[in-house]
């Protein structure tokens, strides 16, 4: 069995990326840790990205990034798609490091073609508290 975590991040497709970022930045209070021409990671803790826009004229959930612990689980995941004869892809290297902050990602969908990425090495950042310029203090 496959022990996930948490669900991490999630990503969104969007025309313009300009518009999330101020509606993400000034309405909800997500803080950008990185910004390019085709992706928005949005930080709301300590990871740097838990919420990620790409780009895209299909505006709608792109998909779901849920993390594991030890990359043991990602291999285990690895074995049980693959006996469920489940076409996925597993994902290693600088691409996928600056695509989804994280060491290696398997990504599969399911049966309703959800698209679901389960991740192993996702980076936090520098240690630099997060603050949310629209969030009031305490509960």
């Amino acid at each position: 069995m496959v022990a996930i975590s948490q669900l991490h991040y999630i990503v969104l497709g969007a025309k313009d990326l300009d518009a999330w970022e101020h509606f993400a930045t000034t309405g909800i209070g997500l803080g950008v840790s990185e910004r390019t021409d085709t992706h928005l990671h949005l930080r709301s803790d300590r990871w740097l990205s838990r919420v990620q826009i790409v780009k895209s004229d299909n505006e709608d959930m792109h998909a779901l990034g849920w993390s594991v612990i030890a990359e043991s689980e990602l291999d285990a995941l690895v074995e049980r798609l693959t006996a469920d004869n489940r076409a996925f892809e597993d994902l290693r290297g600088a691409e996928i490091r600056a695509l989804r902050k994280a060491m290696r990602v398997v990504r599969f969908s399911d049966d309703d073609g959800i698209v679901h990425e389960v991740a192993w090495g996702l980076e936090v950042s520098d240690r630099t508290p997060f603050v949310s310029t629209v969030a009031i203090d305490g509960f």
